[in-house]
């Protein structure tokens, strides 16, 4: 029974949907803002050539700036390590590594302990645009759905290591 190599195709489309297609969280500042995968595209290189400015913005200093951007950098990798776990309980172990990580973050920007309209606007955030799927839940400012999906994808990558492969 191959349950392991199921599970890590599922996590893998799971993390690739909410990486992707959902939005993670919204915040109402002018213009609508939504976090997700192509936020982080948009804002990567001036993670890289003005990481003082936002460092500043954020109020951190500018060498984690870097270490950030390789960490979504490995984040935007995830759901394709994750699909290689199928063979593979490492790759799998490190593509679920972050989409956890990442949404545990989103679930403590929700409970106000980082600023969440800088960190959007500056890290993870695109403009009101036809991009991401933003299904907000009940109220306004919680995660999204897209931050669920992300973490639930990285909760079954994990799980999915200790089932067998063959």
């Amino acid at each position: 029974m191959a349950s392991g190599r199921t599970l890590s195709g599922f996590a893998a489309v799971l993390t690739l949907l909410a990486t992707f297609v959902f939005s993670w969280y919204s915040f109402d500042i002018p213009p609508k803002f939504y976090s997700n995968g192509l936020g982080i595209i948009n804002n990567l290189p001036a993670m890289f050539t003005d990481a003082d400015s936002i460092a500043t913005a954020l109020d951190i200093p500018t060498f984690s700036i870097y270490i950030i951007a390789v960490c979504l950098i490995l984040l935007l990798a995830s759901g394709i390590l994750q699909l290689i776990g199928v063979t593979s309980r490492i790759a799998i172990f490190f593509g679920s590594l972050m989409p956890i990580s990442i949404g545990i973050l989103l679930f403590f920007t929700n409970a106000d302990i980082l600023d969440k309209a800088l960190w959007i606007e500056n890290v993870f955030g695109i403009e009101d645009q036809l991009g991401p799927l933003p299904l907000e839940l009940i109220g306004e400012n919680l995660v999204d759905v897209g931050g669920y999906l992300l973490l639930a994808g990285g909760v079954i990558g994990m799980i999915s290591i200790f089932l067998p492969r063959e």
